[in-house]
């Protein structure tokens, strides 16, 4: 199945009405990089080709892989999901639990979202310039040419603050309390007064009911609140937790994720962001205001350590 795209310019601004914003020249581009200031409260998604639509990773594997037939989205997420836990609990699982994280589906939805797999998340950035690096980076002119919105880079962003969608701290604040419950339950089963940290988080184990929640609204996961403490009281010692949905991806990226499944599989989201299509003559011009190499959005360990001595033997040597 080919994953369905906007085919002209007049279908995406009736797609996204009095949200949708057309910018032609230099003069309309500085304008709105002006006003940037005015969204602070927003979050925001880059896309280098206008035509594509919003779908998950999961739904566009979905389609790809024409699975109408055979099984739901939800299913083929949880399958993944189990096979990551079952192929690599001797090396993801350890990993984290020997930094205290707990594990958990939105962690694993999170690594799968970020190196290849898929989620039912969509990326956004609560950075308006790694939204343009994102925009800008691959949006090139057709050799052959193409119809009019092929010429035409997009920028997507809506509202956080908007009382009409889920932030994921109320969210996570339930995942805690009934992680909680079930640790002061097993503890009580097991009359054990003792827990040290490696086997508070064996007991958090997982948060496994991520289809659980409304389908109807997105869960906004922000950058700065992806790590919580969970502790338990009246044990003789106070141990903790972590829930985390943290990678090295979306920390360098001030990334946060948008839980998006709709009830019809293979509708994108449109509502309720606010769309700016940008000529992609303007690019050169956009590249230049952001500022950001490569580097900056998908940091590399290696290179990191190996550019930390390339300066260190320069100031040696100076």
């Amino acid at each position: 199945m080919i994953i369905p795209e906007y085919t002209d310019l007049a279908e995406k601004e009736t797609a996204f009405g009095d949200h949708y914003k057309r910018i032609d020249s230099i003069e309309e581009l500085k304008k709105f990089l002006a006003s940037s200031k005015t969204l602070r409260k927003n979050i925001f998604r880059g896309v280098c080709e206008a035509r594509f639509k919003n779908y998950t990773s999961a739904q566009r594997m979905y389609m790809v892989h024409d699975l109408r037939q055979t099984a739901s989205i939800e299913w083929l997420i949880q399958k993944q999901i189990e096979s990551i836990k079952k192929e690599h609990e001797n090396l993801l699982g350890k990993y984290y639990k020997s930094l205290g994280i707990a594990l958990n589906d939105f962690l694993y939805l999170g690594i799968a979202q970020h190196y290849g797999g898929i989620s039912p998340f969509l990326d956004f950035t609560q950075r308006f310039k790694t939204a343009l690096f994102f925009m800008a980076d691959g949006a090139i002119f057709s050799p052959h040419g193409i119809n009019e919105i092929g010429n035409y880079s997009s920028l997507y962003f809506f509202d956080v603050s908007n009382k009409a969608h889920i932030n994921f701290n109320s969210v996570l604040k339930k995942i805690c309390e009934t992680l909680i419950d079930r640790i002061k339950e097993i503890v009580a089963d097991n009359k054990q007064r003792q827990l040290t940290n490696d086997n508070i988080v064996d007991l958090i184990a997982r948060f496994d009911n991520y289809t659980g929640f409304d389908e109807n609204l997105n869960i906004v996961v922000p950058y700065n609140k992806k790590t919580v403490n969970i502790r338990v009281e009246g044990l003789r010692k106070k141990v903790k937790g972590v829930f985390s949905i943290s990678n090295l991806n979306i920390v360098a990226q001030k990334g946060c994720f948008v839980f998006y499944m709709p009830k019809d599989q293979f509708s994108p989201l449109e509502t309720p962001l606010d769309c700016v299509d940008i000529h992609k003559s303007l690019i050169p011009y956009v590249k230049e205001y952001i500022k950001l190499k490569k580097s900056d959005i998908y940091p590399d360990e290696y290179e990191l350590v190996k550019d930390s001595y390339i300066k260190a033997l320069r100031n040696i040597l100076n």
